[in-house]
This record gives C-alpha cells, sequence and structure tokens, in this order.
C-alpha cells in the first residue's frame, strides 16, 4: 500500500506490525514516512524517533534526514500553528 502511495491505508498495518514487534524498526520508520506523506508532520516525528533508536547504524543517516525534514516542517507549516487572535497587539 505504501508503494502505491496509499499512506492512509498502510498505517494501520504499520502500527500493527509496530504492536506487534515493538523492536521493528523498519515499520516505525514506514509509519513515520507514511504520516509525512500525508502532512501529519507532528505524528510522524515519535515513530521516526524510534525507529532511529532502533535502527542499524547502516540506516540511522536516512532516518535522521527524514526526521529532521519532519522537524523543520513542523516549524514552517502554517496549518500547524495557531490560529491568530483577532486582537491586534497594543491597541
Amino acid at each position: 500500500m505504501f508503494n502505491q502511495g496509499h499512506y492512509n491505508e498502510a498505517i494501520p498495518y504499520f502500527q500493527v506490525a509496530t504492536e506487534r514487534n515493538p523492536n521493528f524498526a523498519q515499520a516505525y520508520f514506514y509509519l513515520g514516512r507514511s504520516m509525512i506523506s500525508l502532512r501529519r508532520w507532528r505524528d510522524a516525528i515519535p515513530p521516526l524517533r524510534t525507529a532511529h533508536r532502533l535502527a542499524p547504524d547502516a540506516a540511522k543517516q536516512e532516518i535522521f534526514d527524514v526526521l529532521l525534514d519532519a522537524f523543520f516542517a513542523v516549524a514552517l507549516d502554517g496549518s500547524n500553528r495557531p490560529a491568530p487572535s483577532s486582537r491586534r497587539p497594543f491597541q
């Protein structure tokens, strides 16, 4: 499902995989990548952090890069910011 772009449908499968095997780094990684593909930046961070912690050294850089992208997206994405107040400061 993930490879066909059906990220929303893939998420429950990755969640079940992580529940059945809490040390399955690749499942956490693809869970996070699915969330990123759906612009669910904040939701992607915990599984990506877990994937980074569990992954073999050879995979850590790729996971770190994706995790860093999620952090930047949270910081830059206007939809994650609180709605602006209708009052202007110092009126």
